[in-house]
């Protein structure tokens, strides 16, 4: 069965004076993305989508480089819109702040989108790409936060556990296409993955 693989970019250069939207790979970012690509290659994907973000547009190109398929963006697979929502260091306020998110979904807790909104503003964007290959694997390198409403959607999963499962970057899961029931776990960029590939 197809499936449909949801890719978190690689790890980004963090600066907490530009939005995030504009965050590029950090050189760290880079170099994991030849990891990635190893753990796309054997699989029937015809073309890698992303969003239009800096960090998530780089991530996809290098892979996509490395697979020799093409890559495109695609409005609607964005971040949930932050605007207006510092940074913050803390790993455990940011971590509050995200469960709050989670667990009140029709409220505008974090940015200008309410969870229940970003989720299906990216649902969209997935349903619209999907019918243009019904018989290939498709990836799609996006963000923590769509990802996770995207894929709690279907599927009985805690979001915010989830969330913070994606972890260290870049990581991936993969989806059926049929009824994007979860059929690859979130797998992570680990050093030891490395080293064994």
């Amino acid at each position: 069965m197809p499936r449909l693989f949801l890719i978190k970019h690689s790890m980004p250069e963090i600066d907490p004076e530009l939005e995030s939207t504009h965050w590029q790979l950090s050189p760290e970012g880079k170099r994991r993305c030849a990891w990635l690509a190893s753990e796309l290659t054997g699989q029937n994907i015809a073309i890698l989508y992303s969003s239009i973000e800096t960090r998530a547009f780089q991530t996809a190109e290098r892979v996509a480089r490395n697979l020799h398929i093409p890559v495109r963006t695609v409005p609607g697979l964005q971040e949930n819109d932050r605007t207006d929502f510092p940074f913050i260091p803390d790993v455990a306020e940011w971590q509050h702040q995200f469960r709050n998110f989670f667990n009140q979904p029709t409220e505008q807790v974090i940015g200008r989108e309410s969870a229940n909104e970003a989720g299906q503003r990216f649902a969209t964007a997935i349903q619209g790409l999907t019918a243009s290959y019904p018989d290939r694997d498709i990836a799609v390198v996006c963000h923590g936060t769509v990802l996770t409403l995207f894929t709690a959607m279907y599927n009985k999963i805690d979001p915010f556990e989830l969330w913070q499962s994606l972890v260290p970057l870049p990581a991936y899961l993969a989806l059926d296409r049929l009824d994007y029931a979860l059929a690859v776990p979130a797998t992570c960029y680990s050093d030891h993955n490395e080293r064994q590939s």
